[in-house]
């Protein structure tokens, strides 16, 4: 289905909006940090697909 150019500028401008306001908070903030170095870590591990969806 085709998006038109007002629901597609109506949604950035909800997500930017979202992501200003989720940066100002500092448990979200350092929730993320700690997500990003779990997965730095999953990623590390090179498994294989089968194991990584185990």
């Amino acid at each position: 289905m085709c998006k038109s150019i007002m629901d597609i500028i109506t949604e950035q401008a909800t997500n930017e909006r979202l992501d200003a306001l989720l940066r100002r908070d500092k448990t979200f903030v350092e929730l993320q940090k700690r997500l990003d170095y779990a997965i730095q870590a999953f990623d590390e591990l090179n498994l294989t697909k089968v194991q990584s969806r185990m």
